[in-house]
């Protein structure tokens, strides 16, 4: 159950916010990150497991509501913790979308 409903919101998610657009890229062509932004949404929502803004949180990861393959920002207003089972299904989910959106045209 909680699989379909992980794959229900990531093709909500990514179905309500598409959009065209060029995604600023690393010099070897990987999707640019921003380490402040994550910094940031660690200082203002410490890990659900540990309560702390540093180190290791285990069991979580910092997620983006809009994949940044699908034009989300990479903004601390994009940003979540999700459970490491949940955020795999999401991602597999993810990937699968944003390949559609390059082969479409809508991301460059």
């Amino acid at each position: 159950m909680k699989k379909i409903l992980v794959a229900l919101m990531c093709a909500f998610t990514l179905t309500a916010f598409a959009q065209t657009c060029t995604l600023p890229r690393t010099a070897n062509g990987n999707i640019k990150r921003s380490a402040s932004e994550v910094y940031k949404f660690r200082k203002a929502n410490p890990c659900p497991v540990t309560g702390k803004t540093t180190g290791a949180c285990p069991g979580f990861q910092v997620e983006h509501t809009i994949p940044l393959c699908a034009c989300g920002p990479d903004k601390v207003s994009n940003m979540t913790w999700m459970a490491t089972a949940e955020h795999k299904i999401k991602t597999k989910a993810d990937v699968k979308h944003c390949a559609d959106l390059k082969k479409s045209g809508a991301v460059k």
